[in-house]
């Protein structure tokens, strides 16, 4: 966990130096083109959000969709689950987990239990039930552990 940690804290750090230097170079603009780049990543985060509580399902997908949320793991995780379950758009498992897959890579756990659970219940292939497995085994996440105790493996 400690090296986890670490490494994020590593990445801050040097995001906030490169940030430093850029302001530095080119002026107080850039600090506030990136501070403004949060801020409206946040908000369409936010109006999603809304959105699928709203149950205006086709607007949150729209916004899920924009490009400036396709590294966010919480927007694409998001987009998984609307996928696998077909809220608000053709059910599209295969899709759905990619998207899961993508936002697990980013570090979201939440993600990687996400696209664990959904290869179970809908497997495609043994490999493809194999690699979530391991992949939920190599990240020590209790949703694998269970499945394991309770199936024998």
């Amino acid at each position: 966990m400690k090296t986890k940690n670490s490494k994020a804290m590593l990445i801050c750090s040097v995001f906030n130096v490169i940030i430093l230097l850029l302001t530095l170079l080119f002026g107080e603009n850039i600090w506030r083109q990136v501070h403004e780049h949060e801020q409206s990543v946040d908000d369409l985060l936010q109006e999603a959000e809304q959105a699928f509580i709203s149950e205006d399902y086709l607007s949150a997908l729209k916004i899920y969709l924009d490009d400036s949320l396709k590294r966010n793991p919480i927007a694409l995780n998001n987009l998984g689950y609307m996928l696998v379950t077909g809220t608000g758009a053709a059910k599209d498992i295969k899709s759905g987990c990619e998207y899961y897959r993508q936002s697990a890579k980013l570090g979201y756990t939440t993600a990687l239990d996400n696209y664990i659970l959904s290869v179970l219940l809908y497997p495609t292939t043994y490999d493809e039930v194999l690699e979530a497995l391991s992949c939920g085994h190599n990240e020590d996440r209790p949703i694998v552990k269970t499945f394991i105790e309770k199936t024998s493996l």
